[in-house]
């Protein structure tokens, strides 16, 4: 009598935190863009919990478009988001300007 062997599936946390660990251990730089939007800041949250987790001794690359045009709020988290999490990210701001002279 043969048995049979079910598996779980994997849930979406468990699939990122599988890529996450192929991008850190196969990578020497990993860099993010951030916005400051929702699907940006789960995925800054996410890589910083997995470098803190596992102890890495990296800084991620954090990078951010300024288009001078977010909401107060936006800003504020970008920058409690960049403060609060310093010890894990290297953040660049480019600001772009919002008239061009020609």
């Amino acid at each position: 009598m043969m048995t049979k062997t079910t598996t779980v599936p994997k849930n979406v946390y468990e699939l990122a935190q599988e890529r996450l660990r192929i991008v850190f251990n196969e990578f020497d730089n990993v860099y993010l863009s951030f916005s400051g939007g929702k699907d940006s800041g789960v995925l800054l949250s996410l890589c910083i919990d997995y470098i803190r987790r596992n102890n890495l001794k990296i800084k991620l690359g954090v990078f951010h478009m300024d288009y001078e045009i977010q909401y107060k709020m936006t800003i504020d988290y970008i920058a409690r988001m960049l403060e609060d999490n310093k010890d894990t990210v290297s953040y660049t701001h480019l600001t772009l300007p919002t008239k061009l002279e020609v």
